[in-house]
């Protein structure tokens, strides 16, 4: 879409609106690198250095007051207002997705100037029919347009056709590379970088998206040496990039490098301190290095922020299980379900916590709604770990439930053999039920697998007296008491 020609004082309105609205999801001292590289675009259009000009538009804005800025734009044209409309979405979605407080603000500047979402429609529509005029910035816009509605197919017919008219276009080759990203074509996305790198975009903050779109798509390919070194390479450009620190920090992650990842997500936060999956992210990897407290301060500000981080609840809840705070953590496990009722993990959590309260029948509730609806979401590690806790659910909920209790345990030994806890569960129950033999040999493959357990040997010396062997008794109680001094005897 051809740049209208617009006043000075509009041109200073329409800047300082669109900083208003790039800078509302950022920390008030840094910007989004996307939005800013955009808004150096837009100034660019507009015939303002802007760089240079920052100190000016500013002073506009404290001289005029938004009340002007916002009459001043009122008088827009209807030409000047469908340019704005475009742009104010492309700079909006550079990034990917529109937040909550650029929603708003978007929305007051679309007030002054009356425009409504049938306008709006028009112009994306219009948009749509101008390709014929064959100017490849239009069929660059649609493509933006089409992958801010997840259209990547849509998408990458108008960047190729973009790209057709004017192959030495640096920005085409990053947007069409970004969506094929999206479509997880991740070789053919790095093409698209490559190109885009070699044409040297003039702006060095477009030369680091290209680096940071290629490292991502390396990410993605598990190539982590290559990725981490495009990614450095953004950040040698734009030491400001926090989205660059960020994946730098999953690289981390993955590679379970968790103090290393905490380091590099603490850096992208300081960038921006509303960065929402740097939080979470960072808060996960404190789960790994079990700073349980850290990783609650880190949920609690994802809480805060968004709530299109669901999850958080489930994770909160686990780290405060952890502290054994499970006062904190039943009401996060009842949050996570009743936004996601099929997060099995919630339910299995929530029913360790309430045998931890006590509160039985409660777990029994939660382990049977895993296995009747969820187990399929489980491994078979994992749904062998359900099945035990159902079996001691169930037998300290109703004390004639032992039957059922010891199918429970068989069910977890079938799934896992090496599962100690479930041998001795089993001999539990045989041990109570007065089936001694059993019981030893129960408690005897639980030892063998894990025979650093003191209670193994207890329960197992227990039995054994009941047999009538009491050397061997005390043989166990003594190695029990080795184990653990404190053991209540």
């Amino acid at each position: 879409m051809i740049t209208p020609i617009f006043s000075d004082d509009e041109k200073k309105a329409i800047m300082n609106s669109f900083m208003e609205i790039a800078f509302s999801d950022s920390s008030k001292d840094e910007l989004n690198t996307l939005e800013w590289a955009y808004l150096e675009k837009l100034a660019k259009d507009l015939g303002i250095d802007y760089l240079k000009s920052m100190h000016e538009l500013i002073s506009f804005r404290e001289s005029m007051g938004n009340f002007l800025i916002l009459k001043t734009l009122s008088t827009l044209k209807d030409s000047s207002k469908d340019w704005y409309i475009v742009n104010a979405y492309a700079l909006i979605y550079v990034d990917g997705y529109m937040t909550e407080e650029e929603s708003i603000n978007l929305a007051v500047y679309f007030k002054s100037m009356n425009i409504t979402n049938e306008r709006i429609k028009q112009v994306s529509e219009k948009i749509e029919s101008n390709k014929s005029s064959n100017e490849p910035v239009d069929y660059h816009s649609s493509g933006l347009s089409k992958s801010k509605i997840e259209d990547y197919e849509g998408a990458l017919q108008d960047f190729d056709k973009a790209i057709e008219l004017n192959p030495n276009n640096a920005e085409y080759y990053i947007d069409r590379g970004g969506a094929k990203a999206d479509l997880q074509h991740y070789n053919d996305a790095i093409k698209d970088y490559d190109k885009a790198i070699e044409l040297n975009h003039p702006y060095r903050a477009y030369r680091a998206i290209a680096y940071y779109g290629r490292g991502c798509a390396k990410f993605k390919k598990e190539d982590f040496i290559d990725a981490n070194n495009d990614l450095n390479t953004a950040i040698e450009l734009n030491p400001k990039m926090s989205a660059a620190y960020y994946e730098k920090g999953n690289i981390f992650f993955i590679q379970q490098k968790y103090d290393e990842a905490i380091s590099v997500y603490g850096t992208a936060i300081e960038l921006n301190q509303v960065y929402v999956e740097a939080y979470y992210s960072r808060g996960t990897a404190k789960i790994g290095t079990q700073d349980y407290k850290g990783a609650i301060i880190d949920f609690n500000k994802v809480i805060e922020l968004s709530t299109m981080y669901p999850n958080t609840y489930y994770k909160r809840g686990y780290a405060k299980s952890n502290i054994q705070d499970f006062d904190g953590a039943i009401p996060d496990y009842d949050t996570a379900i009743e936004l996601n009722p099929d997060n099995a993990d919630a339910y299995i959590y929530r029913a360790a916590a309430k045998l931890v309260k006590q509160n039985y029948c409660g777990a029994l509730a939660d382990y049977d709604k895993v296995i009747n609806e969820l187990k399929s979401r489980l491994t078979v590690t994992e749904l062998a770990q359900v099945y035990h806790g159902r079996g001691g659910a169930m037998l300290l909920c109703n004390n004639d439930n032992e039957t059922d209790a010891i199918s429970d345990f068989n069910e977890a030994i079938e799934l896992n053999p090496d599962f100690a806890e479930a041998y001795f569960g089993r001999g539990m129950i045989r041990l109570i039920q007065g089936n001694n033999t059993a019981a030893i040999k129960d408690f005897d493959e639980a030892i063998e697998i894990k025979p650093m357990i003191s209670e193994f040997y207890y329960e197992r010396g227990k039995a054994k007296i009941r047999s009538g062997n009491r050397v061997g008794a005390a043989a166990d109680i003594s190695r029990a008491l080795e184990l653990n001094p404190n053991i209540d005897c």
